[in-house]
């Protein structure tokens, strides 16, 4: 076996742990010879039958105690009992655990034909003459002997790959998913790795240069507020014809890659009765959803807020994919001030981050995690700057402790200005700070960075994002946007709510996606300092 694992995986160390039964008592010996540099090492555990689980407790226990981390683990076996995935899970819920069979009947009193388990003890020397201790080690081989495959440091990413064939084996098999779900096991958890090529395609995707994000995600309450400004009653219907406005014209769509929904909006259709998530698909666009429930004051802090909406999180992401969803947002919002962001605010948003990004993955979706650090106050860019990078990487810390693959993630900050009540600076200057920020705290394996507008005007948050491509700095990732305002004020003003003003709002559109378009490529010439798309679009505590 041992030549056969190394002609198939190159560069593989081998180690062993016997799990011995001394006797009748009951009592269990543990002997092992594993690497020396084991902690720096990802860890295939192969044993053919997980029964009690209490074995596989005490040999994971082993390897923890020698310094490997639980979610370097993975446990591989041929058929499991319902009772030790649950033991192993319970104890361990870091271990990825990979099984060809979930066996109901299987039990403590379930045997293997003795005389398998000679080699353990040959090799171990724990041979007895006892014909009853004999039996005794034979017996526990294949329950309690377990082979230790020892690889090179390798990434989450090429750990599942190594197991998709088995995980897929597991998906085909119907029988097994059934029993799965019988013992109460979750099968999506289990399969945990299966979107992982979808979740790469979606975020590369999405963060194709060139194009960029729609952010029309609005809640009743806030898209209420714009229909007001033109003079629009916040209903169905009225709604509806906005989204209809936006997701139907044709020329300005090749320069999005994606839309954010709102739950309303994710089931509504064209006044042609065709859903809107198939007229964004149809036309190379990926629709995704807005999965937060919106900010609660933080309890101890001084006004700070923390982001609520994970109840039943993992079924709303369910269904949310099954009705078109690639991807998904949540929205922190952190502040500056004399004493903010404190500790508290930065450590509980980015856990929540963090949590709703792996939630999101289990279940198809590309997470966009945004951190936004809101604009108002009067401090200066530096300011911004530092708490920018302090943000930033409390959220990376906590998304790799949460296990989140990067490379089906998209982040979405805020850009490093001064505060709303500070002079303004150029655009040049934004750009230096923010690229600045982004460099030393955002990891190269995510794909892209798409910008919020946070209540800049629209020819500012495209200028801004113009001179970022222009710096001429190392820069991992795609810049792009994600904007809101920023890229409907001036199309929302120009409808009026008015079918006869239809297609010059699209014109309308156009421009601002194109501009927006030229602007991640930094090509952008500018729009000129009039008009709409220079007025500020700032809102005090801006809520949505």
């Amino acid at each position: 076996m041992e030549n056969a694992l190394r002609a198939c995986c190159k560069g593989i160390k081998i180690g062993k742990i016997l799990i011995h039964r001394e006797g009748d008592n009951g009592q269990q010996l543990i002997y092992e010879k594993l690497p020396q540099d084991i902690l720096d090492r990802h860890v295939l555990l192969l044993d053919p039958i997980l029964g009690t689980g209490n074995s596989a407790v005490q040999a994971i226990s082993l390897l923890i105690s020698k310094g490997v981390p639980e979610s370097n683990i993975i446990f591989l076996n041929l058929i499991s009992a319902p009772q030790g995935v649950h033991v192993v899970c319970k104890r361990f819920p870091r271990i990825k655990i990979v099984t060809s069979e979930i066996e109901t009947g299987l039990n403590e009193d379930f045997r293997v034909v003795p005389g398998m388990g000679e080699f353990g003890d040959r090799y171990f020397g724990t041979d007895d003459d006892d014909d009853e201790l004999v039996s005794g080690a034979c017996e526990s081989l294949f329950l309690h002997f377990s082979l230790f495959v020892i690889l090179y440091p390798i990434s989450i990413l090429e750990k599942a790959l190594a197991c998709r064939p088995l995980l897929e084996s597991m998906q085909k098999r119907g029988s097994n998913a059934k029993s799965l779900q019988e013992c109460g096991i979750d099968m999506d958890a289990v399969l945990s790795y299966k979107f992982i090529d979808e979740l790469i395609k979606t975020a590369k995707y999405i963060a194709t240069p060139g194009k960029g994000i729609l952010a029309a995600d609005e809640s009743t309450g806030t898209i209420g507020k714009r229909l007001s400004s033109i003079n629009v009653e916040n209903i169905e219907s009225n709604r509806q014809a906005l989204r209809e406005l936006l997701f139907t014209y044709g020329k300005a769509l090749p320069y999005l890659s994606g839309v954010i929904l709102f739950e309303e909006t994710l089931y509504q259709k064209t006044s042609d009765g065709k859903p809107f998530v198939e007229v964004l698909q149809e036309n190379n666009v990926i629709p995704g959803i807005k999965v937060d429930k919106g900010v609660v004051e933080l309890a101890g802090t001084n006004g700070e807020t923390t982001t609520q909406g994970f109840d039943s999180l993992g079924a709303r992401c369910q269904q949310y994919y099954k009705a078109g969803a690639r991807f998904a947002k949540w929205r922190a919002v952190l502040k500056i001030g004399p004493t903010e962001p404190s500790e508290l605010s930065i450590q509980q948003n980015a856990q929540g981050l963090a949590r709703y990004a792996i939630i999101c993955q289990e279940n198809g979706l590309v997470p966009i995690v945004e951190p936004e650090i809101l604009t108002d106050g009067a401090h200066d860019i530096k300011k911004c700057a530092a708490a920018t990078e302090t943000v930033l990487a409390a959220v990376y810390k906590a998304l790799n402790d949460h296990h989140v693959l990067l490379e089906g993630t998209l982040l979405k900050p805020n850009m490093v200005t001064p505060g709303s009540d500070s002079p303004k600076v150029t655009p040049e200057v934004i750009a230096e700070f923010t690229v600045t920020a982004l460099r030393r705290t955002v990891p190269p394996a995510v794909p892209g960075i798409v910008f919020l507008s946070g209540g800049q005007s629209e020819e500012e948050a495209t200028l801004n994002l113009n001179a970022m491509n222009k710096l001429e700095v190392l820069k991992p990732w795609t810049l792009s946007f994600s904007f809101g305002r920023a890229l409907q004020k001036s199309t929302l003003k120009t409808w009026a709510g008015k079918r006869e003003n239809v297609e010059k709002a699209q014109e309308v559109f156009l421009v601002r996606c194109k501009g927006n378009s030229d602007a991640t490529l930094g090509k952008y010439a500018g729009g000129g300092t009039g008009g709409l798309a220079s007025e500020s679009l700032f809102e005090k505590g801006y809520k949505y």
